[in-house]
C-alpha cells in the first residue's frame, strides 16, 4: 500500500484526478450491470427529481460536489486529523458520506467506497496543500460526466 500511496503522492495533479474520475466511472459502471443483473435496472434510476435541467445541472454538478467536499472531507477530515489514524478517517469520511445517499443499498455502497476514495484523494492532496481542490473538481468531474451520459440515453 505504501508504494501505491507514493506513486499517487507523486503523479501530476491532472494525471491524480483523472486516475480518481476514471475509477469512480469504472465503479460506477461495474455496480450498474449489478443492479441490472439483480433489479433489473440502474441503480440510479428515479433517485432525483428535478423541476428542470438547469436545476439539476447547478444542484448536481456544481453544488453538491462542493458542500460534500466542505462537510464529508474538509471539515471531518481536519476536525480528526491529529486525532485518529487515516483509515479510520476514510471509513468514517465515506460511511457519512454514503448516509446521505440512502436511494438504495447499491447506491449505499457505491457512495461508501467512493466516498472513502475522495477522502484518500484528499490525504494525497494534503501533501500538496492541494486537498480541497483534488477532491473537488474529481467529484465535479464525476457528477458532470454522469449527468452528459444521463441525457445522453
Amino acid at each position: 500500500m505504501k508504494k501505491v500511496n507514493v506513486f499517487l503522492v507523486n503523479l501530476n495533479q491532472y494525471l491524480l484526478i483523472g486516475i480518481f474520475v476514471f475509477f469512480n466511472i469504472s465503479f460506477s459502471y461495474l455496480i450498474s450491470i449489478i443492479s441490472k443483473i439483480i433489479y433489473n435496472n440502474s441503480f440510479t434510476k428515479d433517485i432525483h427529481k428535478f423541476s428542470s435541467l438547469k436545476e439539476e445541472f447547478f444542484l448536481v454538478v456544481l453544488v453538491s460536489p462542493l458542500l460534500e467536499t466542505i462537510i464529508f472531507q474538509f471539515i471531518i477530515i481536519e476536525i480528526l486529523y491529529e486525532k485518529v489514524r487515516k483509515e479510520l478517517i476514510c471509513l468514517i469520511s465515506g460511511l457519512l458520506f454514503a448516509s446521505t445517499h440512502l436511494y438504495n443499498f447499491l447506491y449505499f455502497v457505491f457512495a461508501l467506497i467512493i466516498g472513502f476514495a475522495f477522502a484518500y484523494l484528499y490525504f494525497i492532496g494534503k501533501i500538496n496543500k492541494k486537498a480541497f481542490q483534488y477532491v473537488y473538481l474529481t467529484h465535479l468531474i464525476y457528477n458532470l460526466m454522469a449527468f452528459t451520459f444521463n441525457y445522453l440515453q
